[in-house]
Formats: C-alpha cells, sequence, structure tokens
C-alpha cells in the first residue's frame, strides 16, 4: 500500500456537500435578517415621520398667522383650534410645496372629520393629498382638535 491519501473519496464528498449545504443556509439566513432589518427600519422611519407630520400640523406654525407668500413652517391651529383660513391655504401651497414644510418624503394624505363623515368647508372636504392605494407600507396618525367649536378628528397618512 501507498502511503498517499486519497483526494476523492466519499468522506470527502459527503464533507464538502455538508460544508456548502450549512453555508448556504447560513448565508441565505443572514440575508433574510437584514431584509427583515431593513424592513423595520422602513417602517420605523415611516412611524417617525406620521407622528411628526402630524404633531406640526397641529401646531401654529411660522408666523403665527402665516398666509401663502410667507409661511416658514407648516401648521394649521391658532388660539388652540384649527384656523379655516390656514386649512384652505394648503391647496394654493400645493402638494409638494406642503410635504417639503412637514419634512415628508414619503406620499402624503390627510383629512378632518367628525363622528358622521369627512367635514368641508366652503363646498371643499377637507382632505389633502394622494390617498393610498396598493400601498406597500402605510403609517397612519389621528389627532383630536377642534374646529368651529365642534371636536374633530385629524387623520394623516404617509405611505410608499
Amino acid at each position: 500500500m501507498s502511503a498517499k491519501a486519497q483526494a476523492l473519496s466519499a468522506d470527502f464528498a459527503i464533507a464538502v456537500a455538508a460544508f456548502l449545504l450549512i453555508t448556504g443556509v447560513v448565508f441565505l439566513r443572514w440575508l433574510q435578517i437584514i431584509r427583515e432589518t431593513e424592513e423595520t427600519r422602513g417602517l420605523s422611519e415611516l412611524i417617525d415621520t406620521v407622528s411628526h407630520a402630524g404633531s406640526i400640523l397641529l401646531s401654529e406654525g411660522t408666523p403665527k398667522y402665516w398666509n401663502v407668500t410667507n409661511v416658514k413652517s407648516l401648521g394649521l391651529v391658532n388660539d388652540d383650534r384649527l384656523n379655516r383660513t390656514k386649512i384652505l391655504s394648503l391647496w394654493d401651497l400645493g402638494y409638494d410645496r406642503v410635504r417639503s414644510l412637514l419634512g415628508v418624503g414619503y406620499e402624503l394624505y390627510f383629512e378632518i372629520s367628525n363622528a358622521t363623515g369627512i367635514l368641508s368647508i366652503n363646498g371643499r372636504d377637507l382632505k389633502f393629498g394622494i390617498p393610498p392605494s396598493n400601498a406597500q407600507d402605510v403609517a397612519k396618525v389621528e389627532r383630536v382638535s377642534i374646529l368651529d367649536d365642534q371636536m374633530v378628528f385629524v387623520g394623516v397618512i404617509v405611505w410608499q
């Protein structure tokens, strides 16, 4: 007998196959963990964004009684109540400018409603933006405020 080892024995083939299988399973699991982490991070960012946008909308903004030409920070409230003039100014500001002032990098939609449905002022329904349809990720926050001496809900949705 010779002292040389056989390079391609059955044991060696089984060991290589087992090593490749285990390495493949570990690699696929690692990719899955990375994808889940990215999804969680994305959803967390979406939730932070909608919460921040809801807070900004229910602030006074800058200046306190801003208009389309001088708005620096968006806010729809004055004297702890929603301001009709500011609400109606949103359409004059336009969708992209409102998103920019709110610091929203996602699609945006919000509406003002009461227990019976979406409210309107001067015949204009109080909903603004692009409602989500076939959206991948959606986050919504609903805040309570006062408009014309009645309790209303301000629902803010961001999505991608």
